[in-house]
């Protein structure tokens, strides 16, 4: 919902491997 809430997670799960995250 919040692209600020969503970059701060991008930036922990760069380092892990997310598939599910592909698809958001």
């Amino acid at each position: 919902m919040d692209d600020s809430g969503i970059i701060r997670r991008r930036r922990l799960q760069k380092d892990l491997p997310l598939p599910r995250k592909s698809s958001r």
